[in-house]
């Protein structure tokens, strides 16, 4: 991959297709989202025979297939795979029937887990006991690979070889997910914080490779986290480094004029961009 020269401003050769097709739907009752792609890689080297939940995709699947499921079903199953312990079974009523009874909401939980065992072909796909659900042995998720390194010191440091390859899989991943705002009221934080961990994974692999003098792929790493949020400042420093580093000083301006109009039509802040002290 060229990384360098100043033939060619390195603006001008990095807009090609770095966002991915990201699209969900809701479709006769049942959630429809996008199928994995050819050679997917499991998160958590998961047998492709098994049940895998994927929480940024929201969708279950039994190897590379995904399995339809109602809106309620999904929901259950997104839940349990974000819950650290059982869940309980009145939180699990109160999260995704909010507005029922007690007495209804019990009921329409307990079918809603006869039917989604019987979806998912497994019945200790979901276990309950003492009074709260969890996925079975047999069902991965990727969230906790996600949370895992959400938490890694060295998004806020230099990422090591050796993890590369899991941070680059995390991004993939987050950077296809369809954001779902309040879809479901309890997922608004979880849905805030896949979107946070994206960019901030992102901004730590542009860095990288800005370092290593990768730069063109630095640029477009950092293009696509703002495609996700025209505001970033860390993904913003990284093209304004990466263009200054190849001598394009007038791309670097363009960039932080961009910068500042994007503060002012988004956050309504005025001020000169503090990437203007990049520049000697």
């Amino acid at each position: 991959m060229w990384s360098g020269g100043n033939s060619v401003p390195l603006s001008l050769v990095i807009d090609r297709d770095f966002a991915l097709q990201r699209m969900s739907q809701i479709a006769g009752g049942h959630v429809v989202v996008c199928d994995l792609p050819a050679g997917h890689k499991r998160l958590d080297g998961a047998p492709r025979t098994d049940l895998y939940v994927s929480v940024p995709l929201l969708q279950v699947f039994r190897g590379d297939e995904p399995i339809p499921l109602t809106e309620h079903q999904l929901e259950i199953m997104c839940a349990l795979a974000t819950a650290p312990r059982p869940l309980h079974r009145d939180v699990l009523m109160a999260r995704v029937w909010p507005d029922s009874p007690d007495a209804a909401a019990h009921q329409a939980l307990r079918t809603a887990i006869t039917r989604l065992r019987h979806r998912l072909g497994d019945h200790e796909a979901v276990i309950f006991k003492d009074l709260g659900y969890s996925l079975g042995p047999r069902v991965q998720t990727d969230y906790w690979e996600i949370e895992s390194l959400a938490r890694d010191d060295q998004l806020t440091t230099e990422i090591a070889e050796a993890k590369l390859p899991r941070f680059r899989d995390v991004f993939e991943l987050l950077a296809r997910r369809a954001p779902v705002g309040s879809r479901w009221e309890w997922f608004v934080e979880m849905e805030a914080f896949l979107e946070a961990t994206f960019r901030r994974i992102g901004c730590a692999l542009g860095r990288r490779a800005l370092a290593d003098g990768r730069t063109c792929e630095a640029i477009g790493i950092a293009r696509r986290v703002l495609q996700r949020d025209a505001c970033d400042d860390g993904a913003r420093a990284i093209v304004v480094r990466a263009m200054m580093s190849i001598g394009d000083r007038v791309g670097a301006l363009r960039e932080i004029h961009e910068h500042e109009l994007a503060l002012t039509r988004e956050l309504g802040v005025t001020e000169v961009s503090p990437l203007r002290a990049l520049l000697p």
